[in-house]
């Protein structure tokens, strides 16, 4: 038997040894005195047992939940009681620790209330923890959450959901074909609303419906063709967009379009197609050149604003106009370079933290007949040089020039080869990409190979290595517009029979490693089909980011975009797209993705050459339209917002919400006795 003697004494305490369970006796030098020996138990085992659980589970009510949310923040109380070792139920058990992963759906108090957010469809797992005696008890409970959105535009007939209530007729002569979205599009959660666009069928009084749904949300608009400006279109309501592209990531959003044919009183319907978001934004701001007049316009992520970078262009100093052109942008989204008036001509660098609405505006050094001209650039990893493309020595020819100054730097060691344009430097500060054995200037290529430089050290160079010749494609004598992968991976690049994009020459996009292997064609993001295999598509650039799995490429298309009352068709406009590349691609499939059109464009105008500059994750407080654009992934209220954190040891809990393993205790969360 164990046996314990209580130690009267401090000065005892501190003065007693430890001995085990055996008799010994301690207390002093010698101690013969059993009255005043201490013995301590030292029994792996213990000597004084604790009491076992008072628990074997925990249960939560209600199990599953399911929440019918129409756009308001809507609230389900949780429970735990506990099953106790006799088999018999708890009542409500104080002191559960609440918790959900980051998520777009909903959040989980201290308390156990459940709210969703109101507009984002799908599952969520909520995880209940409890300690008792120093034993740990979770269980879960799933929380699907259904949305259902209707819209009703204006001076529409308020009764059109009734008219739609009659099971549709399939006839492709009097259903609307959707012509914008395109089947198959991948895009970001946070690009703009999508204006769908269908084709010109139907009459004044008809009513369309467009239905957009997933598993756990439907969002419908009934749109009146009810003026003789009926333009066959619905931009969609954006927190509606919203809310579908943060719904049920792993699916995709199928898109219909239905008519009422006010005439017969029927309704016909059309073929779907499917959309598919990305699980993360591009957050950014796009710099693009609206050739029609000369100058660079910016779109900010998520919007369908463009507006003049620089209003006002410093003028060239040949004389040749107030134009800006042939653009870069840093990977830092500091500075851009461009070039002045038209032509050869030359470069001016800004800062595009600098107010640049000044007549004219500013530049980092001033521009004079001494300065680099060029045609096309590219800025290094840390935005200290540029790698330019000159063609005025009369063959085209690429120098390193200071970012400071605009002056030429030769290289210290190795040189660059004449016959060489459109430079572009890897991320990782590596290598250069170039159009190689060239046979004219940027302007009009006919004949040019693909070939990279390694950059051996600060303004050095080593030998050129060519690793596609544009011939061994059918049809195509050049390659140009070079661009890398945010991984510095991958190489895509124009390729086809001139390397201008105007006139409605033929144009083709294609990918491949920086050693001349992997050589694959990106024909969902052109276009191309078995039927169609040739189109006019044109200078890739691959946007910094690495976003839910894709890389992201913008260039130029000729195709339509939707009708011909709001968008291009007929018109093969110029216009500038975006496509989804897989960042992992399997050899020999094509890793691209059916694109969508860049909002903010105008359409009556030729685009080209889109450049994405970064910025921060927005922070708590910050509005926002989706989870992703967050640093914290979490929004409510359309604003980013702290995602709810279990409470540290020693800070007040309120009754619960301690982070594991702790217990809230006389309102602080402490460790368990025992």
């Amino acid at each position: 038997m164990r046996t314990w003697k209580l130690l009267g004494t401090l000065g005892i305490l501190t003065t007693a040894a430890v001995v085990a369970c055996n008799n010994t006796t301690i207390g002093g030098d010698n101690c013969t005195d059993p009255n005043n020996c201490v013995q301590m138990c030292t029994d792996p085992n213990g000597c004084n047992p604790q009491p076992g659980p008072e628990y074997t589970a925990i249960n939560i009510s209600p199990s599953p939940v399911t929440i019918q949310a129409n756009g308001q923040p809507t609230t389900k109380q949780l429970t735990a009681t506990g099953t106790k070792t006799d088999g018999t139920m708890s009542s409500q058990l104080i002191g559960v620790n609440w918790s959900a992963p980051v998520n777009p759906i909903g959040t989980i108090d201290a308390s156990g209330v459940f709210t969703a957010n109101g507009n984002v469809g799908g599952t969520v797992t909520v995880t209940a923890t409890y300690v008792t005696n120093g034993v740990t008890l979770t269980s879960t409970v799933q929380i699907t959450v259904n949305v259902n959105k209707v819209v009703t535009t204006p001076n529409t007939d308020p009764n059109a959901p009734t008219l739609f209530m009659q099971t549709p007729t399939m006839d492709t002569t009097k259903a609307p074909t959707i012509l914008y979205p395109l089947d198959g599009v991948m895009m970001p959660q946070n690009v703009y609303p999508a204006d769908i666009q269908w084709s010109l069928v139907g009459t004044m009084g008809d009513i369309y419906r467009v239905t957009i749904t997933k598993t756990n949300i439907t969002t419908v608009a009934y749109v009146g063709y009810n003026t003789a400006a009926f333009n066959f279109d619905y931009l969609v309501d954006s927190k509606a967009w919203a809310s579908i592209a943060q719904s049920n990531l792993d699916e995709d959003a199928v898109l219909t379009v239905d008519r009422y044919e006010k005439a017969t009183g029927k309704v016909w319907s059309g073929t779907p197609v499917k959309m598919h978001f990305a699980n993360g934004s591009l957050l950014g701001t796009v710099y693009y050149w609206d050739i029609n007049v000369g100058r660079i316009r910016k779109i900010q992520d998520g919007t369908a604003t463009a507006t003049d970078l620089i209003p006002t262009a410093p003028a060239s100093p040949n004389g040749s106009g107030n134009c800006i052109g042939c653009h870069a942008v840093s990977r830092d989204g500091r500075y851009m370079m461009g070039r002045l008036g038209g032509g050869i001509n030359y470069g001016a660098l800004f800062d595009l933290t600098a107010n640049l609405q000044t007549n004219p505006a500013p530049t980092v050094y001033p521009v004079t007949t001494a300065t680099q001209t060029f045609y096309f650039s590219s800025f290094s990893p840390d935005s200290k040089r540029l790698v330019i493309g000159d063609p005025a020595s009369g063959t085209n020819r690429m120098y390193f020039i200071d970012a400071a100054n605009g002056k030429v730097v030769p290289p210290v060691t190795g040189a660059f080869p004449t016959a060489a344009t459109y430079p572009a430097w890897s991320p990782d500060g590596k290598t250069i990409a170039f159009a190689s054995e060239t046979n004219n200037d940027g302007t009009g290529m006919t004949s040019s190979n693909l070939s990279v430089i390694p950059v051996t050290g600060p303004d050095a160079v080593g030998s050129v290595t060519k690793i596609h010749t544009a011939n061994t494609v059918a049809g195509s004598s050049e390659n140009s517009f070079p661009t890398w992968s945010p991984d510095s991976k991958w190489i895509a690049f124009q390729n086809g029979p001139d390397s201008r994009s105007d006139n409605q020459r033929l144009g083709a996009l294609y990918m491949i490693k920086p050693d001349g292997t992997g050589l694959v064609k990106l024909a969902k993001a052109m276009g191309a089909t078995a039927t169609a295999p040739t189109t006019r598509v044109f200078f890739p650039n691959f946007s910094p980011f690495n976003v839910g799995g894709y890389f992201w490429v913008s260039f130029i298309s000729e195709r339509d975009y939707g009708n011909s009352k709001v968008g291009t068709a007929g018109t093969i406009r110029q216009q500038l797209w975006v496509a989804a590349i897989k960042n992992s691609p399997v050899p020999g499939e094509d890793p691209s993705f059916v694109p969508y059109w860049l909002p903010g464009q105008n359409v009556a105008a030729k685009n080209i050459s889109a450049y994405w500059a970064p910025v921060a994750c927005r922070q708590d407080g910050a509005a926002a339209d989706v989870a992703s654009q967050c640093c914290s992934n979490v929004i409510s209220n359309g604003v980013c917002a702290t995602p709810m954190q279990c409470i540290p040891a020693g800070q007040t809990c309120g009754g619960g919400g301690c982070c594991g393993g702790l217990v809230c205790s006389a309102n602080v969360c402490t460790q368990p006795v025992g």
